[in-house]
């Protein structure tokens, strides 16, 4: 009888110790696959941001590249019809990538950028009327409409881009981080083409700065010397 209740005594210990290993390791178990699908999550979602960003790129180039080629090309017409194709392109694929995520009001995002390119795409017309023209009858400014319709459209690109990485940010700080760092890169960059995309037509027709430019020439410098600054504070932080 006395060895009977230790044997009695014996498994429901190591039963108890199995429960305890079992439940152990089903919480680890639990706990790997949360942390998985996170970074899956992650991944998908940066992967999402890269493509808004190649579209933010392409773009904000058509202004640059098109507006030389009306400048110094006497046949600009392949140079804006590659930058076109080039924008066009990478657009559907950052719209597949943003509608394809779970998201707050992804399609809501995706929407507003399926409208300001519709607009620079019915803009577009006025680029090509000027590259119909010889050279020295292009006039810069016809196409003003067309490039506030990009900046518009980079608007909406910038917006999806920010919403995707709020959600990042959330899930793993690190790569919020570098994908806060690209981001003030990129303002800075766009802030100081800006000056280009102002300046060239007045520099075509040798004509001064009027009032409203020069403010807003100081401001976009404002903005990216800010950018700058934002970007000396992430490096001055312990490990990067």
């Amino acid at each position: 009888m006395f060895k009977s209740s230790i044997t009695k005594f014996l498994i429901a210990s190591l039963g108890i110790l199995m429960t305890g290993l079992f439940v152990a390791a089903l919480i680890l178990a639990v706990e790997a696959w949360t942390n998985y699908v996170l970074a899956g999550r992650i991944a998908r979602l940066t992967s999402t941001d890269k493509t808004l960003f190649d579209a933010l790129v392409t773009v904000r180039a058509q202004v640059p590249k098109d507006s030389t080629a009306l400048i110094a090309e006497e046949n600009p017409r392949p140079v804006i019809g590659a930058t076109y194709a080039n924008a066009s392109r990478t657009v559907t694929t950052a719209l597949d990538a943003l509608e394809s995520t779970d998201i707050p009001n992804h399609l809501l995002l995706a929407a507003a950028i399926r409208s300001a390119w519709q607009k620079v795409k019915a803009l577009q017309s006025a680029v090509n009327i000027q590259a119909s023209r010889v050279r020295v009858e292009r006039n810069l400014h016809a196409i003003d409409d067309w490039r506030e319709a990009i900046h518009g459209m980079l608007e909406t690109l910038s917006t999806a881009s920010v919403a995707v990485g709020n959600t990042v940010r959330i899930g793993d700080p690190l790569i919020a981080e570098m994908v806060q760092i690209r981001r003030t890169a990129w303002t800075i960059r766009d802030r100081y083409g800006l000056q280009c995309s102002m300046l060239r037509p007045n520099v075509d027709l040798s004509q001064p700065l009027d009032s409203a430019q020069l403010d807003s020439w100081h401001g976009n410098r404002a903005v990216y010397m800010f950018g700058w600054h934002t970007l000396d504070e992430f490096l001055l932080r312990s490990g990067v």
